[in-house]
């Protein structure tokens, strides 16, 4: 087994695949739906110390359940709830009752994933090889500096300030299978190369991760091309397709200097992300 060019951290996948939750988002929007809940419910009558109750139970039994199989804490989450509507039926608060505890409940639920995620965290930093794992994290739109993230031969791949010429590789390596997208962040902006690397690639290239540009070949026929990007089988139109010394150019120009190499032709369209960009990529923003 080779080890990871100097630089370069590797994990395994499997169990410890690479993955971005956004718990952050997911629970500030279930608090506010909770806060709501219990103001329709006081505001209907219910008993203060029932709220209350409904509350501290809903959000904390999810994350009670930790150390339990997956499914057993999912029997726990729904007899809870069972529990607690049964409980306070009957009492003042109505519908706003009934959905103080469902959002309790989410609410706890986020807890829990959050938590199970930590654990996945620490699990795959101890799994990692080659350099440190950076820690960086370029979900929301972060300005993470430099930074490069592949998956291939069975690993996942990172590197925090990486040369041009690790990036290279990595592009070098897409076969339109297994590995078949290099990302690269440079500040907020970034630029992905999908497709394999011996017959027709597609690079993207935003500067916010809102606007987009992309490499176009016109001399191509029309018509579209079957790829594989970012593990997706989809069609390309063959014009915004490009070759392997052209995304060379591409990478080079974006890691060294973090800007779109000007002797390339790039087509511009805002509508890029949900048009031609796999959710594997779109995950990563």
């Amino acid at each position: 087994m080779t080890t990871p060019m100097p630089g370069v951290t590797r994990y395994p996948l499997g169990r410890y695949s690479y993955r971005r939750m956004g718990a952050e988002a997911l629970l500030l929007a279930f608090v506010f739906s909770l806060g709501t809940s219990v103001a329709t419910a006081l505001f209907a009558g219910a008993e203060p110390v029932t709220v209350l109750v409904v509350c501290v139970v809903g959000v904390v039994v999810p994350p009670a359940t930790f150390v339990l199989p997956w499914w057993l804490r999912i029997a726990v989450v729904l007899a809870t709830g069972v529990g607690l509507l049964s409980w306070s039926d009957g009492g003042e608060g109505g519908i706003g009752l009934v959905l103080t505890v469902l959002a309790a409940l989410l609410a706890g639920s986020v807890l829990l994933l959050w938590l199970v995620h930590r654990r996945w965290q620490r699990h795959r930093e101890a799994a990692a090889e080659g350099a440190a794992p950076s820690g960086r994290d370029p979900s929301g739109g972060k300005d993470v500096g430099v930074f490069a993230t592949w998956r291939g031969e069975g690993y996942d791949y990172e590197a925090a300030e990486p040369s041009a010429e690790v990036v290279l590789d990595a592009v070098r390596a897409l076969n339109g299978r297994d590995r078949s997208a290099v990302s690269v962040f440079h500040g907020r902006g970034r630029l992905d190369v999908g497709g394999d690397a011996g017959d027709r690639l597609v690079v993207m290239q935003s500067d916010d991760r809102r606007r987009w540009h992309m490499v176009v070949d016109p001399h191509q026929p029309e018509g579209k091309l079957p790829m594989v990007v970012a593990g997706l089988a989809t069609h390309y139109p063959r014009q915004r397709t490009t070759t392997l010394p052209e995304a060379e150019r591409a990478v080079a120009a974006w890691v060294e200097r973090g800007e779109r190499e000007p002797s390339l032709d790039w087509w511009a369209d805002t509508a890029l992300d949900q048009a031609l960009r796999p959710r594997g990529l779109r995950l990563l923003d």
